[in-house]
């Protein structure tokens, strides 16, 4: 089935191998539930099958696809001046990122290259290590859940056997990213976001049968390109990277099947070269292009179901239909976030951006306070003539003539005031808040950088603490989308083509067939940002408690089993802890009817002294007077 590439020149068919790194073909679409036993299970089989005996496609029908991933290769990389703009960052706050940031612009931007070497306060440093530390910690964190999957029809939540299904499925997440360096490669990609603006993530299947399941490449800013779909979400990575020939050998000479048979063929002479001469570590680079793939078919089992294709191809590879491998994908591979775009922008503006005047600032203050410092302890002298050379160390020694014994001796050419050297501390320190507000590291550190006495009332720390998490709300928000939520999807597509969701959880309850999965984020700031709202609900409740102390009908006016179910959800307790609302509708009528029999049993000796009342006035003889007769009307003569 042939696509359309960008001007109108006919791609080729398409041709696709099985998920990258290994994986399998086909499956459930991405937020999907998988299907029990059946036939779900066995189309799941067939594609597991299918994917163990497809081959790499390594070769294009023509040069079309060659020159079309060139050329968006190269519109995709990112501009001169924002790869400026970005090397003066990386030279401020992040000196050890990005080589190919350096490489590529050391010749061109010398005088950001020897400011770079200069740093003369690390602060920055320490602050954006402290935001994207905050940011792991705070959205996706390893220790505790950061995500829970739940369904689109809330309904089925409701659901006991749902719940606990998810759950399980959720542990399984958790232990195959546990097992995996996901953790490492979000620290730095939430560093890039802050220093850069635009962070990126390749997340791959790993071809091995054991832990671990999945590798996480985190990509550094110059080394990749993004580009955005319809809905202004990055949904195309392009990227440059370097193999050794060991690797190049491998991974792409080597025969899958048999490790004794080299084919060289797939590979240029120069590293077959570098091969022969035991040059092993020799690098070589290589470009990968990831896209949507033209030729999608939704449903479809093979090539054509595969919604992302990856060519990767040798850079001076002279064939024009030779390729590395040609691949596909059911799900993005890739998480490209950014701090905070304008509509239609691609790169993001991180805080390094708006804290570079502040940087600036640091580093020129700090470079005069330590001048300063050292016209105070060693300012430029004079003296006599004959007085050449002073030792201005401890303990050294000056020879001096008789004759210039009277002499001034040796004086400063200028005394500076000691205070000088505080004014410019202050300086310094101002510099350095105003970093800290950019990255938000008052946020994170609040606690321990608060000034006054320790520790504060519970209530200020709540107040201060929801006034500072509603400047951490967009940035969290587009973390979730663009990040967390792609890396849910992913990561849930390749445990489904292993056989995880079949092989290791139990068989999903049948309300989950055809049921849409999505993820719901509990990280503690997503979640400190929803138990927002939790006042107001304790609040209302309060107020109503107390009014129907005196009004007992206002009561009625809540419903006690949905604002329980709000709470729960909101304060991110387990899914498990909160009972199926049938097994509550029957406790109820259990109780219910314990009650009643209750009050039944209580009722049984005021009947039974009725009863036995009735008895005795049924048995009486009225006939012969006395009271009896006169309550019944009777007279006696």
């Amino acid at each position: 089935m042939a696509g359309e590439f960008p001007g109108g020149q006919a791609g080729p068919a398409s041709p696709l191998a099985g998920e990258g790194g290994g994986a399998a073909t086909g499956g459930a679409a991405p937020g999907a539930a998988p299907r029990g036993d059946g036939d779900g299970g066995r189309d799941a089989a067939a594609r597991r099958v299918q994917a163990q005996q497809a081959q790499k496609v390594r070769r294009a029908e023509d040069a079309a696809l060659r020159t079309h991933c060139e050329h968006r290769f190269k519109s995709m990389m990112p501009p001169g001046d924002v790869v400026a703009e970005w090397y003066e960052i990386a030279g401020l706050c992040m000196p050890s990122r990005s080589r190919a940031l350096v490489e590529g612009n050391r010749a061109r931007l010398r005088a950001q290259a020897s400011s770079r070497a200069n740093l003369y306060d690390g602060y920055p440093i320490r602050s954006f290590e402290i935001c994207a530390n905050g940011m792991l910690s705070g959205l996706s964190s390893r220790s505790r859940p950061w995500r829970k999957s739940v369904l689109e029809d809330e309904g089925l939540m409701d659901f006991y056997p749902v719940r606990v299904w998810l759950e399980a499925y959720d542990k399984l997440v958790y232990s195959a990213l546990a097992a995996s360096n996901f953790y490492e490669a979000l620290l730095a990609c939430y560093g890039e976001m802050a220093g850069f603006g635009t962070g990126a993530i390749l997340l791959q299947n790993h071809d091995g049968v054991a832990s671990p399941k999945l590798v996480a490449h985190a990509l550094t800013v110059g080394e990749y390109g993004i580009a955005l779909g319809e809905d202004l979400r990055p949904d195309a990575l392009a990227r440059s990277f370097t193999l050794t020939a060991r690797q190049m050998v491998g991974a792409y000479v080597t025969d899958r099947f048999d490790r004794k048979t080299m084919h060289w063929d797939r590979v240029t002479t120069r590293v077959r070269e570098a091969w022969d001469k035991g040059n092993y570590e020799q690098r070589f680079t290589i470009r990968q292009l990831i896209e949507p793939n033209p030729a999608w078919v939704p449903g479809r089992i093979g090539r054509i179901g595969m919604r992302y294709r990856s060519m990767k191809w040798e850079a001076g590879q002279d064939d024009r239909r030779a390729f590395l491998a040609i691949e596909g994908y059911r799900s993005q591979p890739f998480m490209a976030p950014r701090w905070e775009t304008l509509a239609g922008d691609v790169w993001g503006t991180g805080r390094g951006k708006k804290a570079l005047p502040d940087m600036r600032a640091l580093q020129l203050q700090a470079k005069r306070k330590g001048e300063a410092t050292d016209m105070v302890v060693k300012p430029p002298t004079w003296g006599p003539p004959t007085v050449d050379r002073v030792g201005m160390l401890p303990g050294n020694h000056t020879t001096v003539a008789a004759l210039d014994m009277n002499s001034p001796g040796i004086r400063p050419v200028y005394a500076l005031p000691w205070q000088t050297i505080e004014v410019v501390g202050r300086d310094v320190v101002d510099a350095r808040q105003a970093i800290d507000r950019m990255t938000y590291a008052d946020l994170f550190m609040a606690i321990t950088n608060m000034a006054g006495v320790q520790p504060r009332n519970m209530e200020e720390l709540m107040r201060r603490h929801e006034e500072q998490l509603t400047q951490l709300g967009p940035v969290t928000d587009r973390a979730n989308v663009e990040l967390l939520q792609v890396a849910s999807d992913r990561i849930g597509d390749i445990l489904d083509s292993r056989g995880d969701l079949l092989n290791v959880l139990p068989p999903p309850p049948q309300e989950l067939q055809g049921a849409e999965i999505r993820t719901d984020f509990v990280s503690v700031l997503a979640q400190a940002q929803r138990m927002l709202g939790i006042g107001q609900t304790e609040r209302a409740v309060s107020f109503v408690g107390n009014l129907a102390a005196a009004f007992p009908g206002a009561a009625d006016n809540i419903d006690p089993d949905e604002i329980v179910r709000d709470y729960w959800e909101r304060s991110g307790a387990v899914s498990s802890g909160l009972r199926d609302p049938r097994a509550v509708a029957q406790m109820r009528e259990q109780r219910a009817q314990a009650q009643q029999a209750e009050q039944m049993a209580a009722m049984m000796p005021a009947v039974k002294d009725g009863a036995e009342a009735a008895r005795l006035l049924s048995e009486a003889d009225a006939s012969s007077g006395g009271a009896l007769a006169a309550m019944l009307g009777g007279g006696g003569e």
